[in-house]
Order: structure tokens, then C-alpha cells, then sequence
């Protein structure tokens, strides 16, 4: 080969490699990559897709929970169990709620099959509204199962499910919140009031306004975005309400919505603060 096609080749060679690099390390930074999202397949290939992947898989009841697994995740159940147990124990709590609907739950074995289901990136855990279902994918770090972020995973998305069943249950629905609120209560379950000292000062993120966090496409425009990290700003403010105003602030901010009509002057009626004042106390919380 000539010296200059060789060098071309070489060049070529280098930045592919440093393409390659820097999508993994994109991917490696999203702070939400472990996260989860809201997903409602409103299409027949989300039912026929799940059908394939239940067929497939193995399946045990764990009270109202069917959990559909592979041979090889047999030794995920206990966790499984486990991370359930304690998310049903923290919903009764935040959302006043024990008559818990049958719900779905399938254990994936790759981020490739999961997505191919939520249709979702840098998620490896989604819940489905319209098909009960919650889909989670244990993520591997240095050669083994990360056990923390997949209990969290789960409960996070066991949180959504609870949600639905309870908004569902006022005549509500998922668009009368913003995503923030839903994803916060999420993560607040999730993290499982984790004793580290998680304030908006610590987290070296820009602080996105909340009025910026209200609809699907405006969560998921910084959902994917490194530079920021809504998951657990939504997670702060979360914690600032329950910690303020005690664990049934959230399901009286539910009700007060369903009242009011509107999501912010529930917030309000049932704070006696607005969200810009709430986003204030937040900072200096």
C-alpha cells in the first residue's frame, strides 16, 4: 500500500476509534443511563412483542406480581423479592393504597432487548401503563450484577405502577402531573430515603426550572442530556416535600389536583406554597 494510502487508512482507523470512544463515554456519563422512563405502547407489536418474550422466559407469582425470568437470572428472585417487599411497604405509605392490581414484571438480558420492547434509549428499566407491565434489565459492572441499581430500578418502577393505580382510582391520569413529580416519587422509592446528604448544592448539574420539566418531550430532551441529571434534582425536591410536610403530602397533593383541577394549584392547596417558591426552598434545602 502506498505511504499516503496508508496513512489515510491509519487517520481513518484513529478517529473510528475515537467515534467509537466517545459514544461509549457519552452513554457512560448520561447520569440517568440506569434510570427508567414511562413508556405506553399504544401499537399491537408491544403486545406481540411482549407475548414472544413471556413465552419464552420462566415465571413465578409473587402476590399480585407475576415476575417472567430466564434460567439464568434464577438467582436474581431473592433480590427481586426482596426490592418488592420494600417497595410495596413505601407506596402504602406515600400513597395510602394496599389494594394492589395484578402487574407484570419481565427481567431482560440486554439493553438490545429492551429496547426493542420500550423503544427507548439509555433506559434499562420502563413501566407500560397499558400493559401493566415493568421491564428491567440488571446492569453488569467489572463482570457482575450491579444488585444496588437493580433493586433501585425496580422499585422506581414498581413506583409507577403504584401511581397509575392510584391516580387511575381519582378519575386522574398520568398527564394531569408533571414528570418531574412522577419521576421524582419514583426515585424517592427508589433511593429508599438513602441516608448520603443529596442536596441541589452537590449535585454539579445546572438546576432545570420545573415548568421545564412538565411534558414528556421537555423531560426527555434533558433526559438524555449529560449535562444535567433531573432524575435526582426531581428526587430533591421529592424528598424536600415528604420531609416537610411528611409522607402524606403526596397523596394530598393528588387529591388537592383532583379538586382543583390543576396539578400546580393541587401543589399549592396542599403545600400553601407555590412551585416557584418550592423550587426557592429546594435550593436551600
Amino acid at each position: 500500500m502506498p505511504k499516503k494510502k496508508s496513512y489515510i487508512f491509519i487517520l481513518l482507523l484513529i478517529f473510528c476509534i475515537c467515534i467509537g470512544i466517545t459514544v461509549k463515554k457519552y452513554k457512560d456519563n448520561i447520569a440517568q443511563y440506569v434510570a427508567s422512563f414511562i413508556v405506553d405502547k399504544n401499537d399491537k407489536f408491544f403486545d406481540s412483542k411482549k407475548q414472544v418474550l413471556t413465552k419464552e422466559r420462566e415465571s413465578i407469582k409473587y402476590k399480585h406480581l407475576t415476575i417472567f425470568y430466564l434460567k439464568s437470572d434464577l438467582e436474581l428472585l431473592p433480590e427481586t423479592k426482596s426490592a418488592l417487599e420494600r417497595a410495596i411497604q413505601l407506596n402504602e405509605n406515600l400513597f395510602d393504597i394496599n389494594d394492589n392490581q395484578p402487574s407484570e414484571i419481565i427481567i431482560f438480558k440486554n439493553m438490545d432487548e429492551i429496547e426493542s420492547l420500550s423503544k427507548m434509549e439509555y433506559a434499562n428499566g420502563f413501566y407500560s401503563e397499558r400493559g401493566k407491565l415493568i421491564g428491567i434489565v440488571p446492569e453488569i459492572k467489572e463482570g457482575e450484577i450491579d444488585l444496588w441499581n437493580y433493586k433501585k430500578t425496580l422499585m422506581h418502577e414498581y413506583t409507577h405502577d403504584v401511581f397509575w393505580q392510584k391516580v387511575d382510582g381519582l378519575g386522574l391520569t398520568y398527564e394531569d402531573f408533571p414528570y418531574w413529580f412522577l419521576e421524582g416519587i419514583a426515585e424517592y422509592v427508589g433511593y429508599d430515603d438513602l441516608d448520603i446528604d443529596i442536596k441541589i448544592s452537590n449535585i454539579h448539574t445546572p438546576f432545570v426550572p420545573l415548568k421545564q420539566l412538565t411534558t414528556y418531550k421537555q423531560w426527555n430532551q434533558y433526559r438524555i442530556n449529560s449535562d444535567y441529571n433531573v432524575y435526582l434534582q426531581s428526587y430533591v425536591v421529592i424528598k424536600f416535600l415528604v420531609h416537610e410536610y411528611g409522607n402524606e403530602i403526596i397523596n394530598k397533593i393528588l387529591i388537592e389536583t383532583k379538586y382543583k383541577g390543576v396539578f400546580e394549584a393541587g401543589l399549592e392547596s396542599a403545600t400553601g406554597i407555590n412551585i416557584n417558591t418550592l423550587e426557592g426552598h429546594v435550593k436551600d434545602f
